[in-house]
């Protein structure tokens, strides 16, 4: 949501705790810095969960699919994320994949998966936690480094417009310190 001019998480306890929205304020902000120029057309946002970039991305594309698990809030279609995906190839301009990787067991086949359904000229906008608690359990997999970021893109034949990294000791003592 936007707030004061500055894109910010949800202040919604039951979607985002207290101690969580020092890193979720920076995503909020770096994804309202970035979508203007990155989401078109028809947008694919897998594992949306609570779609809390729902408020940022929709005044920007045509048409938007959330897919998750059968039980998340905000599905438009229930997918697991471990399958082929049941889309056609290139049907999607603007995939978002924020903070989802890390909880599938397999991350090459999302990769791949990814890359068969965005359209040429599309556009993957995503974020991961490298330094994080273990959550989600036990659906908590990886970590992943800006190397492994961009192995997975070249091994795609993707082109990396942007690597950006957001938080540090301060976010994460606070998200911990709050989840005791």
């Amino acid at each position: 949501m936007q707030r004061g001019g500055r894109w910010r998480c949800s202040t919604d306890a039951a979607e985002v705790g207290t101690g969580s929205r020092l890193i979720t304020d920076a995503v909020a902000r770096v994804y309202g810095q970035h979508l203007a120029g990155h989401a078109h057309g028809r947008l694919l946002d897998l594992g949306c969960g609570q779609a809390p970039l729902y408020g940022l991305y929709r005044p920007l594309v045509t048409d938007v699919t959330c897919v998750d698990w059968a039980e998340a809030p905000h599905i438009d279609r229930a997918c697991d994320l471990a399958q082929p995906q049941p889309f056609d190839d290139a049907a999607f301009d603007t995939i978002i994949l924020s903070d989802v990787l890390e909880h599938v067991p397999d991350p090459a086949l999302v990769w791949r998966e990814m890359t068969r359904v965005l359209a040429p000229g599309g556009h993957i906008v995503m974020n991961v936690p490298f330094f994080y608690w273990l959550h989600a359990h036990p659906h908590d997999f990886y970590r992943y480094t800006g190397f492994a970021l961009q192995r997975f893109v070249q091994i795609n034949g993707l082109q990396l417009l942007s690597l950006r990294t957001l938080g540090g000791v301060l976010e994460v003592w606070a998200d911990l310190n709050a989840k005791l």
